[in-house]
């Protein structure tokens, strides 16, 4: 079962984390740019460069991974949008990144099996699977080619963290929390 976000815990003056962004809804490609620039700029006044580009871009490929691939899908001009939320909090540690969104049932199952590989590799494992499919061809490369849990996993450099809630016989709640530590 997915383990809720506190958010008045998160906010309280003795916690050690701090909600930095929240978002629900539609995840349109402007969207994700917009969200993209405010929080380049919220974090560089948090911390150094290297990691504000590390935290960025990994918040980006999760969030249009709810743009492509959310089972609650809705139009606008002819094209597809995913729904789900977007979730940025400061701790100790660093930053964790959290998306959430629907999924089917062949969804979760290839979920699994992406998380499940990417977790059991190394960094070098890691670059090598990541050069190997960008040289693939794919006949879905225009969403990617696969890459997107390779580089999260990349830029993290720690197991990529899943949960999923039944919400039916085929839908699941997909929640990916992913840690940048400032290491």
């Amino acid at each position: 079962m997915i383990n809720p976000i506190n958010i008045k815990e998160i906010n309280t003056s003795d916690s050690k984390s701090e909600m930095i962004f929240a978002f629900n809804g539609v995840v349109t490609q402007d969207l994700i740019v917009t969200l993209g620039e405010t929080i380049r700029g919220e974090l560089s006044l948090y911390t150094k460069p290297h990691l504000v580009n590390r935290v960025f871009a990994t918040f980006i490929e999760m969030a249009q991974n709810v743009m492509h691939y959310s089972d609650e899908k809705f139009y606008f001009d002819q094209k597809s949008y995913g729904k789900g939320q977007l979730i940025l909090i400061k701790n100790n540690d660093g930053f964790e990144i959290v998306i959430i969104n629907r999924v089917n049932e062949t969804q979760k199952k290839a979920l699994v099996k992406k998380v499940e590989l990417v977790n059991k590799m190394n960094k070098n494992e890691l670059k090598d699977l990541y050069i190997k499919t960008r040289r693939q061809k794919s006949i879905d490369s225009a969403k990617g080619a696969g890459l997107g849990f390779i580089d999260i996993a990349r830029r993290s450099g720690l197991p990529l963290n899943v949960d999923f809630e039944n919400i039916d016989s085929f839908h699941h709640l997909f929640q990916l929390r992913v840690m940048i530590q400032e290491s």
